[in-house]
Parts: structure tokens; C-alpha cells; sequence
């Protein structure tokens, strides 16, 4: 038996050749690529869900030299729902009450806005102390942050 080859046949397996190491450096490469795919898809469900969330901070700001106020402000991308403010008293917490209470709950604040509120320190006032912000937003129900502010 006697088998004849021609050129175009060795062209054919010199093809079927190249088209498999082509094939298995494919398959190689989509094989690294895997964990890179996974960290990526990780990365964008979480900005995803970082859309939906509101993050309330505080901060004081001077007003003039003697003159503070405490900025409640959203700084996330959704809007807050439900907003409480919530202090101790007796912890030296130079706000007050009336103003807090005139201000908040707040129904609704939209990102990248604020509400003022008045404060009145004196010399017995302490440094730090903490308040308390509970929120809703389109993430979840029922954030809270504790939040140190320092005079």
C-alpha cells in the first residue's frame, strides 16, 4: 500500500498543526484570565451597590472666629431617608435640643446636601463626644453610624 502525498496535503496538516497550538495557547490564556474576569465582576456589583447607598457624616465649621456650626451632610450617591440625630445630653454635646428637634427627622436628604445646626460652646464644653445618625436609602433599612466629632 502505498501512500502519495502532495503538497497541498502537507499545507493541510502543517495548518491542522498551527490551528491546534493556537487553539491550546487559547485556552491557556482564557485560563489566566479567569480569576481576573471574577475580581472584575466582584468590583462592579460592589460600585454597584455602593449607588444605592447614602453615607451621612457631620463636621463642625467655623463661622467666625467664636462661631461654630455642625454640617449633618450626604455624601453618598442616594438619597436618605428617614434621617434621626440622636445625642447625650449629659455628655456635653453643645447642641440644642430645640434646633435638633425643629431640623430632624428629616424626610429626605439628597446627595451632596446638608443641614446646619447651631452650636453654643463654652468653656466647660468637652472636646470630643459623639452623636448618633440612623438613616434609611435603597441598600438597606436601618444604617446607624456613630459618629466623634471633635470641637
Amino acid at each position: 500500500m502505498f501512500i502519495s502525498l502532495e503538497i497541498s496535503d502537507i499545507i493541510a496538516v502543517l495548518a491542522l498543526a498551527v490551528s491546534m497550538v493556537a487553539l491550546w495557547q487559547n485556552h491557556r490564556t482564557n485560563q489566566r484570565q479567569k480569576p481576573l474576569l471574577e475580581l472584575q465582576l466582584k468590583k462592579e456589583i460592589e460600585e454597584a451597590a455602593s449607588q444605592a447607598k447614602a453615607n451621612i457624616q457631620a463636621r463642625y465649621y467655623s463661622i467666625s472666629t467664636a462661631n461654630k456650626k455642625l454640617k449633618v451632610s450626604n455624601v453618598g450617591h442616594s438619597s436618605a431617608r428617614n434621617v434621626r440625630l440622636t445625642f447625650d445630653e449629659d455628655s456635653g454635646t453643645p447642641l440644642i435640643r430645640d434646633d435638633v428637634e425643629s431640623k430632624f427627622p428629616i424626610d429626605v436628604l439628597e446627595p451632596k446636601n446638608s443641614v446646619d445646626l447651631i452650636v453654643v460652646a463654652h468653656l466647660g464644653t468637652p472636646r470630643k463626644h459623639s452623636i448618633n445618625v440612623e438613616w434609611d436609602d435603597d441598600f438597606k433599612d436601618g444604617n446607624c453610624k456613630d459618629i466623634i466629632l471633635t470641637l
